[in-house]
């Protein structure tokens, strides 16, 4: 898989910065490699997220994140060509670091 990041600074007030960062996946290889998938091809493949960090200025770690994240395929085991398996996954999550 490769990633491609875009990081904005969406704000900056009162020494706290606000960053959004977007992600795009892009499958470079005909298989995923997730463990119980019997040996199959990728048909399709979709994988987005996108996050929004506070982070004060001058600290290596955010206050804040809010965080999503979503995979999406569409898989063709060999013994069942005709029965494509669709693997999904979704993530959001909110971190919160110090007071």
């Amino acid at each position: 898989v490769v990633a491609y990041r875009m990081v904005k600074l969406t704000r900056l007030e009162g020494g706290v910065a606000q960053l959004t960062l977007n992600t795009t996946r892009y499958l470079v290889a005909p298989q995923l490699l997730l463990q119980g998938l019997p040996p199959h091809r990728v048909r399709q493949f979709q994988s987005e997220g996108s996050a929004t960090l506070s982070l004060a200025v001058g600290s290596p770690y955010p206050r804040s994140a809010e965080v999503k994240e979503q995979f999406g395929s569409l898989v063709v085991a060999e013994e069942r060509p005709e029965q494509p398996i669709p693997v999904q996954s979704e993530l959001t999550a909110h971190i919160t670091l110090g007071g």
